[in-house]
């Protein structure tokens, strides 16, 4: 318990690192517990939980952020909240919402993983926050099932099932051929456009990946910009292809129907 306490960041630093070698000489699992900030730097030694506290039960992360309890918990200055996987999905949704010309409304959450996204709609669901104007979106490739929610939402009480079906309507997803990663997909986009862009002169040089992500971390690295900007303009490119309206359908028609209900603008 609180393992950092009274103890020098470069004391800490060596003692995690005892203790991470300690645990794989012996084959042990070692739980503490901390708050100090100096844990996140050493993640090559220990695998960090975030636990968040709600009236009724504890709900547990493998990331979260200051912006995440806040969106919980209070009300956003942006009517739309949309939580994301990663800065790829952030990306396609800023083109949506650029294209529909409501992007000054819509606040882009990025919450690490499709588990975190299960666990943020059942926290709202428990904290009896207002559900309107908020949508959790997956990358496409892990699908969302009823029974991960009631793991996470358990109870007996009449409605419950009610809740489990409120939690889950927040939850949408991108519609990803079977078979596919968000990255590879988007990669095939450019090649299914390929026109004259720098994106795809780029994705050209790309003849093998070790990692999915790969796929565009690699364009990415050789565009030579700043990793947003670099995305963006990958995602404008992919978003010529045939298949991209089906791809993004879901997410966009939430959109527009949320523009026309809060009066932002009816495209």
């Amino acid at each position: 318990d609180e393992i950092d306490l009274l103890l020098h960041s470069n004391a800490q630093k060596q003692l995690i690192k005892q203790l991470s070698d300690l645990a794989q000489r012996k084959n042990l699992q070692i739980i503490f517990t901390t708050h100090s900030l100096e844990i996140g730097k050493l993640t090559e030694f220990v695998d960090i939980r975030y636990l968040y506290h709600t009236r009724e039960k504890t709900l547990v992360y493998d990331r979260i952020t200051p912006d995440i309890i806040f969106d919980m918990n209070r009300e956003s200055t942006q009517p739309l909240t949309v939580y994301v996987e990663d800065d790829l999905a952030e990306a396609i949704v800023s083109q949506l919402s650029d294209g529909l010309r409501i992007s000054r409304y819509v606040n882009i959450r990025n919450i690490g993983s499709a588990q975190n996204a299960f666990t943020l709609a059942a926290g709202m669901m428990i904290e009896g926050n207002s559900l309107e104007h908020r949508l959790i979106v997956l990358d496409g490739d892990v699908y969302r099932t009823e029974g991960q929610l009631r793991r996470l939402l358990s109870g007996t009480e009449t409605n419950h099932d009610d809740k489990i079906d409120a939690a889950l309507s927040l939850i949408t997803q991108f519609s990803l051929p079977e078979g596919n990663c968000p990255e590879k997909f988007i990669y095939d986009l450019l090649f299914d456009v390929d026109g004259a862009d720098e994106a795809t002169d780029c994705a050209k040089q790309v003849t093998g990946v070790v990692d999915s992500h790969d796929w565009l971390n690699q364009i990415v690295e050789r565009m030579n910009q700043d990793r947003k900007i670099a995305l963006l303009k990958i995602i404008e490119q992919a978003a010529e292809s045939d298949k991209w309206s089906t791809y993004v359908e879901r997410v966009r028609r939430w959109l527009i129907e949320q523009a026309k209900v809060l009066n932002l603008y009816s495209p």
